[in-house]
């Protein structure tokens, strides 16, 4: 059986911070709709060695201090703040 051969009810596509700031709209204007958001925090994928550093260079790049125990943003706040930071050239 084709995965299209039935009627659809909801399409699940999912996206993130890394996607391109342009990849919203884009999915509006083709016909989705958005059904919710969710903020979550993970370990950067440049810093794990996932991705390559170079990759998503819309979103800041926020090391930790070598000297400085290792902290990760806990909450939506605390990463708009660390971003902020970062922005003003004091990084956590």
């Amino acid at each position: 059986m084709l995965a299209w051969s039935r009627p659809i009810a909801r399409f699940w596509l999912h996206t993130c911070t890394l996607d391109a700031p342009q990849a919203l709209p884009f999915y509006v204007r083709s016909g989705f709709v958005p059904y919710a958001r969710k903020v979550e925090v993970y370990d950067d994928p440049r810093l794990t060695g996932v991705l390559p550093e170079t990759a998503a260079p819309q979103v800041p790049l926020i090391r930790r201090d070598e000297g400085r125990e290792a902290r990760q943003p806990t909450s939506a706040r605390a990463n708009h703040r660390a971003a902020a930071e970062w922005r003003q050239g004091r990084p956590r």
